[in-house]
């Protein structure tokens, strides 16, 4: 299925996601979410905090990296 980011709000430390198809809209918090992106399937959400979430939009799990200096 095909997601697409809503909108991203900082405020909330959430990306909001689209499935096209269906309409649902699923919500994903990290601390500090400041911009995010898809890369191979994956939402990629970049963090004022220093890291950076792997997320699978269609099972929430999710992996952090630290990004590099």
């Amino acid at each position: 299925m095909v997601w697409t980011i809503q909108r991203i709000c900082p405020r909330e430390d959430s990306v909001y996601l689209l499935k096209e198809n269906t309409g649902v809209i699923r919500q994903i918090s990290v601390p500090g979410a400041e911009s995010a992106s898809f890369e191979d399937g994956h939402l990629m959400i970049r963090c004022k905090t220093g890291f950076c979430w792997s997320v699978n939009p269609e099972t929430g799990s999710r992996r952090r990296f630290q990004l590099a200096t």
